[in-house]
């Protein structure tokens, strides 16, 4: 009993937090480029970059458990990108593939065999978002670019890097999309 109100009251508390990270980040775009030339002058510019990078974590953070599932031997049943509303739905051997607007995810699987496995496909779509940001991160570094294009890489990066820290987070995200 005492354990269960413990485990409710750490999920309420860590996805509080991930909203207010999500929040916070696009607060912070608004008040650290507020005016500034960058992206053309243009801020809804920065919010656009901002979530269609969190788009493509979506896809990426999926990407990531499904790939951890294959290398650790689990069976995949569902990847699922989007609502219960797909554009398109086909099958891949047994697994059922559903596609619509990446605003949400999940990769259906069978249980793992070990809580080690387990462990590994929750951390893998964190882990995916992170390494994308450093990704992007990483790519702006090693391109000769000016000041205007310093805006949009960090939105760009801020979408999956904020998704990735969220995602470690108890709660953020549903323990069944595991």
């Amino acid at each position: 009993m005492i354990l269960d109100v413990f485990r409710k009251g750490l999920y309420l508390v860590g996805g509080t937090l991930a909203v207010l990270a999500a929040v916070a980040s696009i607060g912070w775009l608004f008040l650290a480029y507020e005016g500034d030339p960058g992206a053309g002058g243009n801020p809804a510019a920065l919010y656009a970059v901002y979530f269609l990078a969190s788009a493509i974590a979506v896809v990426v953070h999926e990407l990531g458990h499904l790939v951890a599932c294959l290398a650790v031997g689990t069976e995949v049943r569902a990847f699922r990108l989007g609502g219960k509303r797909a554009a398109i739905r086909f099958r891949v051997r047994t697994v059922e593939v559903t596609l619509g607007w990446p605003y949400k995810g999940m990769v259906e699987h069978g249980g793992a065999p070990s809580v080690r496995r387990l462990a590994v496909i929750t951390l893998a779509g964190a882990l995916a978002d992170l390494a994308l940001a450093a990704i992007v991160l990483a790519g702006s570094a090693t391109l000769a670019s000016g000041q205007i294009e310093r805006p949009l890489v960090i939105a760009a990066a801020l979408g999956p890097g904020v998704q990735g820290l969220t995602a470690l987070l108890p709660g953020a995200r549903r323990p069944s999309c595991a």
